[in-house]
């Protein structure tokens, strides 16, 4: 994760998990009642759906790499705006902006709203798959 503007420390360290794809790592930073929505699916609460909404929202892809472009925080509100980078897993690579909105209570994260074009990305790679450039197994997923 880079970022062009400062980042408080737990920002960082959260997206380097999400990044990792490390989302047990993850829901040891949530709230025990956190409310989580991803994109346009369902609104769910709790450490254990959270945890398989982000890990379903993210299986689709190789690995994902946020570039956080600004960052707001008001009280217990961060809102940030990324150009997330995702490696396909037919092959290259897409960039799209992303907005998430973060509420924190405790020192842990009680809401999570990312707000992301999932369309875009799952149109891309199955282009790529029909148009043969690459399969699943046939890309490893880039070292740290």
């Amino acid at each position: 994760m880079t970022a062009d503007v400062e980042v408080p420390d737990w920002v960082r360290e959260y997206y380097e998990l999400v990044d990792a794809n490390d989302f047990a790592g993850c829901a040891q930073r949530f709230a025990d009642d956190i409310e989580v929505q991803f994109g346009s699916r369902p609104v769910v609460r709790g450490k254990q759906e959270a945890g398989r909404t982000l890990a379903s929202a993210h299986e689709p892809w190789i690995s994902v790499s946020h570039h956080i472009r600004d960052l707001w925080r008001e009280g217990d509100v961060t809102l940030i705006a990324f150009a997330a980078t995702y490696l396909l897993k037919a092959g290259g690579t897409k960039t799209i902006p992303t907005f998430t909105v973060l509420r924190r209570r405790d020192d842990l994260i009680s809401q999570l709203h990312v707000y992301i074009d999932e369309g875009s990305l799952l149109a891309d790679d199955a282009g790529q798959r029909r148009a043969g450039n690459g399969s699943p197994a046939s890309h490893a997923r880039p070292s740290s």
